[in-house]
């Protein structure tokens, strides 16, 4: 995955506790907890509210490689979904998971079996997963590192099944939880059982990130599966299958897509804001503040902040996508007059 031709001058954190927005809510300027918490919730609703492509700077421009022998693509988690795609300069279609099963769709994708479908080449949502790549063979430990030496005695909770295909449940205590804990050690931990699948990952709050690889038991050869974020507690990366694989690709061949950003919590004074316009958050945080009150008028007054900041959020769109000329314009009439083409004006 290529990001080079993405530039980050998004607003921060920092940008947030040098507005008003402390002295409206009664916080310090200096409580970053407390100036985090309602940024991320201001934010979170604001996104969601941006809909399908989002709002300005809501979107990203990446530069995916995938291989014609597994024709997927897993996004890392700053990104919740694929708004458009392009291979080779030609945008295909992206179709979510119910497109393959209703009437008069193609059915079910092919995994890698791809002679037998001749449609046009697409992609295919397959859900959410744990790790940014599987479990890639038979006979594979876990393995996990820290990268900060703070984290070792924390734990990290999975779920998966063993090698034959059973759920692995290890005794923890008194608890019999249906998975089973790793407490980071150094300069690693491994699991002590066979991991043929894994379908649920829990991480803390951690210092420093955290490497999962997978390990095999008789060459002790490393794989990486995934490298999670501090911050990140739940991972759950979106995936797209391609298909078919384009004729004129040997091994590998190059995705571009737009991608839809996903919400991240800022925690820090310099992590950077999905939504930076500072006036919309303004208002949405009043708004938030005021939806916590027990007062009869309050979710009234609430309210009101609410679709002032959606207003901003638009505006802010039109000042810089512009209104008058559309993103595309297609003339489906190739030049023709109207007459041409059997049509007339209605006097």
């Amino acid at each position: 995955m290529d990001r080079s031709i993405f530039c980050d001058m998004r607003a921060t954190l920092k940008t947030v506790k040098d507005s008003r927005i402390p002295e409206l809510i009664g916080v310090c300027a200096n409580d970053t907890a407390r100036i985090a918490a309602i940024t991320n919730d201001a934010q979170q609703r604001l996104i969601f509210a941006g809909r399908d492509a989002g709002w300005w700077q809501g979107w990203v421009k990446v530069l995916f490689s995938v291989t014609t022998a597994n024709p997927y693509i897993t996004l890392p988690r700053e990104f919740a979904r694929i708004i458009n795609m392009a291979i080779s300069k030609q945008p295909i279609y992206v179709h979510n998971e119910f497109y393959e099963v209703l009437p008069g769709g193609p059915g079910p994708m092919p995994s890698l079996t791809l002679n037998d479908w001749c449609g046009s080449v697409a992609g295919y949502e397959r859900g959410v997963w744990p790790t940014s790549v599987d479990l890639t063979a038979t006979n594979q430990a876990l393995r996990v590192y820290t990268t900060d030496t703070r984290d070792i005695g924390s734990r990290i909770f999975f779920s998966g099944l063993d090698q034959n295909g059973n759920e692995i449940n290890v005794q923890d205590g008194l608890n019999n939880p249906n998975g089973f804990y790793l407490t980071f050690a150094a300069p690693f931990i491994d699991t002590t059982f066979i991991v043929s699948k894994i379908t649920m990952v829990s991480k803390p709050m951690t210092y420093g990130d955290i490497l999962l690889y997978q390990v095999d038991q008789t060459t002790g050869v490393e794989v990486l599966l995934s490298r999670y974020k501090a911050s990140e507690t739940m991972p759950a990366y979106r995936r797209y299958f391609i298909s078919p694989v384009p004729s004129c690709c040997n091994t590998s061949f190059s995705i571009t897509a737009i991608c839809k950003q996903e919400y991240i919590p800022v925690v820090r004074d310099t992590d950077p804001l999905i939504i930076g316009n500072i006036p919309a958050l303004t208002e949405m945080v009043q708004a938030l503040r005021y939806y916590s009150q027990d007062v009869a008028t309050s979710h009234q007054i609430g309210a009101v902040h609410e679709k002032r900041a959606l207003r901003l959020m638009r505006q802010e769109l039109d000042h810089y996508l512009g209104t008058e000329n559309p993103a595309v314009t297609v003339d489906s009439m190739q030049g023709a007059s109207l007459d041409r083409i059997g049509l007339s004006t209605n006097i």
